[in-house]
């Protein structure tokens, strides 16, 4: 690491700080009640989940980080453990307050609630889950330019991980306790690794992720098609299939969890049980969810309809979804790995049957659209998508600390 790289990193994480700093300011002093008059959100409506989860709407701010949406899966899973299954009770629905009864918590996998428990030994769960996403996210953006500069001139690099650090839903989910940047960080690692040739590196930081989110299990198919494209012809075919079971190793901790430890406890594997609790999503986020095969195709159109008319959430995927896509599609002029990483990613999460509704937030894991984002924009257009950015993330955190999605 040179000293401009030195430098660039130290402003990177000068700009994510001020930037965590701006969004927490706002959402510590800004009331819901005047964002939702401001939106059109009628009062019925934004305090639909608050009436849910018999909650006030005056949180305190280590709540509205650290204790809402997926923040608070984590953080009953890292105090009250996963569920067993329970013949005579409902447990396969989201709106339920204590989400210790519903076997939904499986679809979460476990490293994330086990460092906070870990931590929480010497900290307040909600403290220690906060501050393990934070550092995270500081460690994510610095090691996403280093790798950056593997593929494009440092000036650019830096430009694409200012996109990475400001885009809304990373700056929303980073300053929560999500799972996000601890996700990046290990995916970051892993093809640090695959670059490198170290396949140990590789498919251990592979594991973590995937140990993160479940979608980490595609690194291990891409990362195996990268190597044998890399060394096929350059290797002893021996050596190559030795370093290819060394790496796919590593996805067995993962796959034991999802098949055979979950349906130890609930008789159900991870999809089976995330497939019923996606049948249909009531009361807590307010949206019915369609099922079958069309499911994705019809989630997309609903999002549109109801984004054209009324302001959600979620109608800022639609925005970011266009720009992935045409970003995925012309990366391949530049470079077929990365190309290959982003499609796979890209297509993986757009064919969830609740990708239209989160579809912002798992783009903003896929890194490679930032480089070539970077590589496209110059200062004015760095700067023009930063101060849109930053107005988009102000208005996510106050909709996300404040329980609201859709209404």
């Amino acid at each position: 690491m040179d000293e401009q790289q030195k430098g660039h990193i130290k402003k990177l994480i000068l700009i994510l700080l001020c930037a965590k700093l701006l969004i927490v300011i706002v959402a510590a002093t800004v009331p819901i009640e005047y964002t939702a008059s401001l939106l059109g959100i009628h009062r019925e409506d934004y305090m639909l989940n608050f009436n849910i989860l018999h909650l006030s709407t005056n949180q305190p701010l280590v709540d509205k980080f650290g204790y809402t949406w997926d923040a608070r899966w984590y953080m009953n899973i890292a105090t009250l453990g996963y569920p067993t299954y329970d013949t005579g009770k409902n447990q396969f629905g989201w709106a339920i307050t204590d989400s210790s009864k519903t076997l939904c918590s499986y679809s979460w996998p476990p490293l994330y609630p086990l460092m906070i428990r870990m931590l929480a030994l010497s900290m307040d769960p909600k403290v220690a889950g906060l501050l393990i996403s934070n550092v995270a996210s500081f460690l994510s953006v610095a090691l996403f330019y280093l790798l950056a500069c593997k593929y494009v001139p440092k000036e650019v690099a830096f430009n694409a991980s200012v996109l990475l650090a400001l885009y809304p839903f990373n700056l929303s989910s980073w300053t929560q306790a999500y799972t996000e940047p601890i996700f990046l960080l290990f995916a970051l690692l892993s093809w640090f690794g695959l670059m490198r040739g170290n396949v140990i590196l590789a498919g251990s930081s592979a594991m973590l992720a995937s140990s993160t989110r479940y979608p980490g299990l595609l690194l291990f198919p891409i990362m195996t098609f990268m190597y044998i494209q890399r060394t096929w012809g350059k290797t002893q075919t021996k050596s190559i299939l030795t370093s290819i079971v060394i790496l796919n190793i590593f996805a067995a901790p993962t796959l034991y969890w999802m098949l055979v430890q979950t349906p130890s406890y609930t008789g159900l594997t991870v999809l089976q049980i995330h497939s019923k609790c996606t049948e249909v999503l009531t009361d807590l986020t307010g949206v019915s969810e369609s099922t079958g095969i069309l499911a994705p195709l019809v989630s997309y159109l609903l999002t549109i309809l109801t984004s054209v008319s009324r302001f959600d959430v979620y109608g800022f995927s639609l925005f970011f979804l266009w720009f992935a896509v045409l970003g995925a599609y012309m990366f391949r002029r530049l470079n077929a790995e990365l190309t290959l990483y982003t499609w796979s990613f890209l297509l993986f999460h757009l064919l969830l049957p609740d990708g239209g509704m989160s579809i912002g937030r798992y783009i903003g894991v896929i890194w490679p659209l930032f480089i070539y984002y970077g590589s496209k924009f110059d200062r004015i257009d760095l700067a023009f998508f930063s101060i849109i950015f930053l107005i988009s993330s102000v208005l996510l955190i106050i909709l996300q600390v404040n329980w609201i999605i859709a209404y």
